[in-house]
């Protein structure tokens, strides 16, 4: 069974290598590469790599600059289904240097009237799509910002609609779009696991990871809290209960989606066992190998 990837923070992703990167200077890469980016499309490329044709994405699409896109989707043989909005979808830039560091540059696009917006329907196709798709998967991984002109509640509409069939949601994302996930998601009687970094745990829950966390997973019991901070053991958080997982020590090429391979890891295998335990440690794994490989979003 499929798993929904749903994002609606698409980006055109360009990844160049360099054997050092100085600002203030003239920089030549070595070499690029190009790929459809996102952290949903990201986990989806993982997913079909674990399993061929185990993902289907859902996502907005800027009409600018809507046949690149697609040109770098159909390069990854993805499962893709899409509204076309105004506008030009963001470009990303990662810089590699031989040094193991990565730095991420990110292009938004100019903001679109949100009332405009707003009256085109667009946010109701979006929704017809996700609700159509649902009923055939077995779970909905909802990761990325929102923009603005998409509204506040967007992302909690996005996962109602894997509550409402009883589906999992992963939802990786910060900030007041999910608290108000997490009150849209209360008594949901399907898993839903918030899996967000370090950061920004703290800058959405404003408390620290270490004081917080046990008091924020007893106000929130129906929600699994997956922490990941880089290097550092992963924190994970049932009603009031923590447990930690080891981080695999290795040498990065490029640590940009590795987020996205843990969420790709970490809902393929839970679907398969229902041993959480496991499917943090395949999530961690997926992780790694990300990390060692220069495409954003892979494990080789």
């Amino acid at each position: 069974m499929k798993i929904l990837c749903v994002c609606l923070s698409t980006s055109v992703q360009k990844t160049l290598n360099f054997d050092k990167f100085t600002p203030t200077c003239v920089n030549r890469s070595l070499s690029f590469i190009e790929n459809a980016g996102g952290k949903a499309i990201n986990t989806a490329r993982i997913l079909n790599q674990l399993e061929p044709k185990s993902a289907k994405i859902i996502c907005p699409i800027g009409t600018n600059n809507k046949e690149r896109f697609l040109s770098l989707i159909k390069k990854d043989d993805l499962d893709f289904d899409f509204i076309e909005i105004p506008g030009a979808t963001r470009e990303c830039w990662t810089i590699l240097e031989k040094n193991g560091r990565t730095t991420e540059i990110i292009a938004d696009e100019k903001p679109i009237d949100s009332e405009k917006f707003k009256t085109s329907g667009y946010d109701l196709l979006l929704i017809k799509k996700v609700q159509e798709e649902i009923k055939n998967c077995g779970a909905l991984v909802l990761a990325g910002s929102c923009p603005t002109h998409w509204g506040k509640t967007f992302l909690a509409q996005i996962a109602e609609c894997a509550k409402a069939k009883n589906k999992p949601v992963v939802a990786d994302f910060k900030g007041e779009n999910l608290t108000k996930t997490i009150l849209a998601m209360e008594n949901s009687s399907a898993d839903f696991f918030v899996k967000i970094n370090r950061q920004e745990f703290e800058q959405t829950f404003l408390c620290s990871l270490k004081r917080g966390i046990k008091n924020i997973s007893l106000k929130n019991p129906f929600v699994t809290f997956i922490v990941t901070n880089g290097k550092k053991s992963t924190v994970l958080a049932k009603n009031g209960k923590i447990q930690s997982f080891c981080t695999q020590k290795l040498k990065p090429v490029n640590t940009t989606a590795c987020g996205d391979a843990f969420n790709a890891g970490f809902i393929f295998e839970y679907l398969k066992s229902k041993d959480i335990k496991k499917a943090v440690e395949v999530g961690t794994t997926c992780a790694s190998k990300n990390a060692v490989t220069q495409t954003p979003g892979s494990l080789f």
